[in-house]
């Protein structure tokens, strides 16, 4: 197929969606120095602590944060099925098989669920205000600031006993969303925007106490 111009990535953790899912899951795939499987490629998207190494340190990583892994799986499958992606067997042997582009055009116009259509569009409308105050982070009053402040206290002592730069650990993206949603339980954190599932098995008893407590130290 003739070449394509490369579409722009959206960065990690800005809380903006490609204006081109399709053409912009095809640019991360062709960026990969090392070929993802399915779910490698889901988990890097989502900008999941659990991704691989590699995946974390491509510029794509995190670009669909605000996107179900489940979604974005679907969304490959889709691109598998209509020869977009094709599999293939994993060098020497291994039991798994990854991903490369195939074809890319007439690609499929992926529909974003509403509910996170309309919280990556309060994103951008947050940002262009504070873009405006001449700050990159929302205004925030006394009490959310404190528990942002405990948030992000909470997160640098986890990302130092793991040894990872904080955003590993959490986005400030997520962080915001607790502090403007306030969850009281597993399930609402579990329900947050940009929520990895795995944050939640590995954190909800900390994040909640945090939340609790107001971000003031224990």
């Amino acid at each position: 197929c003739a070449p394509r111009e490369r579409s722009a990535v959206v960065a990690a953790g800005s809380g903006q969606l490609p204006e081109n899912i399709a053409e912009s899951i095809l640019d991360v795939v062709s960026s990969l120095r090392w070929p993802l499987t399915k779910t490698g490629l889901a988990k890097m998207l989502k900008g999941s602590v659990d991704a691989a190494p590699s995946a974390q340190s491509n510029r794509g990583f995190g670009a669909l944060s605000t996107i179900q892994q489940a979604t974005i799986t679907r969304w490959i499958d889709a691109l598998i099925s209509g020869g977009h992606l094709v599999s293939y067997p994993a060098p020497d042997g291994a039991q798994f098989t990854l991903l490369r582009v195939a074809d890319s055009d007439d690609l499929p116009d992926f529909d974003v669920p509403p509910a996170r259509a309309r919280s990556a569009r309060r994103r951008s409308e947050r940002r262009t205000s504070s873009t405006q105050r001449g700050s990159g982070d929302p205004e925030l009053g006394p009490e959310d600031q404190a528990l942002f402040d405990g948030l992000r206290a909470w997160r640098r002592e986890v990302a130092q006993a793991r040894g990872v730069p904080a955003y590993v650990v959490m986005y400030n993206l997520v962080l915001y969303e607790i502090v403007a949603r306030r969850p009281s339980t597993r399930t609402e954190l579990e329900r947050l925007d940009g929520m990895p599932a795995r944050s939640v098995e590995q954190y909800a008893d900390d994040i909640l106490a945090v939340v609790q407590r107001g971000g003031s130290p224990r």
